[in-house]
């Protein structure tokens, strides 16, 4: 499937075998991302309901206002925002500014149900930064499953 081809997504019994369990994750990336774009997706996330929840250290916290405060920060401590929709669950380790990256257990994607769950994060994401969000085998951008392209 190429990577433009997320309208494809909406049929699962077409994808249905990138989510089979092979004991990895799979990755939703937002490439040559800004602070700006942290700010943005962050604020959109914010906005949700439930909102998602944020961790420092482990323990409950309330999400910085600046994703700048996150990325000062990360040498010293960890952080974790995990948000859940109808039975998937979106992490997000703050492990480098430059890319938005959220993962997601593949064994929670059982159908067309949570297919369109996923695709519509994933719609947030481009729609927030206005960068391409895309889909990925764990650790492999370049293994794209598939991509949400923002708005023209």
């Amino acid at each position: 499937m190429g990577p433009d081809l997320l309208k494809e997504l909406m049929d699962w019994i077409d994808v249905a075998a990138e989510f089979e369990w092979d004991g990895s994750w799979r990755d939703i990336y937002v490439l040559d991302a800004t602070l700006d774009d942290w700010r943005r997706t962050l604020d959109a996330l914010r906005d949700l309901e439930p909102p998602p929840s944020f961790y420092e250290a482990g323990e409950p916290a309330l999400l910085p206002l600046r994703p700048q405060a996150i990325f000062d920060r990360r040498e010293e401590t960890s952080f974790l925002l995990t948000l859940t929709v109808e039975g998937v669950r979106f992490n997000c380790h703050f492990f480098d500014d430059a890319e938005i990256e959220f993962d997601i257990d593949p064994r929670e994607v059982q159908g067309q149900r949570e297919l369109d769950v996923l695709r519509h994060f994933m719609e947030l994401l481009a729609r927030s930064t206005g960068k391409k969000a895309i889909l990925t085998h764990e650790n492999t951008k370049g293994a794209i499953i598939a991509a949400a392209a923002p708005p023209v």
